[in-house]
């Protein structure tokens, strides 16, 4: 708005406040199993101290990749906007969007206009045990925003024609913009 302040979708809101919710209680077991080993026999051998420094590692390595994950899932699901007032509201606690972009795109996440990857939905559906899917549009036909894409080379938000319905993709390619 033009005041500053901000509308947060309800659906997004609770989402967010799950969220934050998750992360507080992951952080409230951490810090539990870390006094736990803090306190536990200090004639314990040193072989058994490796094993429990070993566990702890993995366990804060898995952290990390839920942590990513759920955080890719924010951006994805929120869109820009609602990471961006995220990030801005708990500074130093999430990764940026450079960084986001990077690990989304590490993963596959690349999508190009006016492509269907149905398959890897149903892989992805087929190996999580997903009973339900959820598709979404991005907007590109209600806001009209034209970007030139550099690693396709194509130039991005016209209304792409279709193909027995379905768009054909990287339709504005182009080599120059003479």
């Amino acid at each position: 708005m033009d005041d500053g302040t901000v509308i947060v979708k309800p659906g997004l809101r609770i989402d967010l406040d799950r969220f934050i919710e998750a992360l507080r209680t992951k952080s409230i077991h951490s810090q539990i199993s870390k006094s736990t080993t803090a306190s536990s026999d200090n004639d314990s051998s040193l072989s058994n101290t490796l094993a429990k420094f070993n566990m702890f590692e993995e366990n804060s390595n898995s952290f990390l990749k839920d942590f990513i994950n759920n955080i890719a899932t924010l951006y994805i699901m929120g869109g820009r906007n609602t990471y961006e007032f995220v990030r801005l509201n708990l500074s130093g606690a999430v990764p940026s969007i450079t960084s986001i972009d990077s690990f989304i795109s590490k993963a596959g996440g690349k999508i190009m206009e006016g492509e269907f990857r149905y398959d890897t939905l149903q892989h992805l559906q087929t190996s999580n045990n997903y009973q339900l899917a959820v598709c979404s549009e991005d907007c590109t036909g209600v806001i009209q925003k034209i970007v030139y894409d550099a690693p396709t080379n194509t130039l991005i938000g016209f209304s792409t024609p279709l193909d027995r319905g379905i768009p054909v993709p990287q339709y504005f390619q182009t080599d120059s913009y003479e």
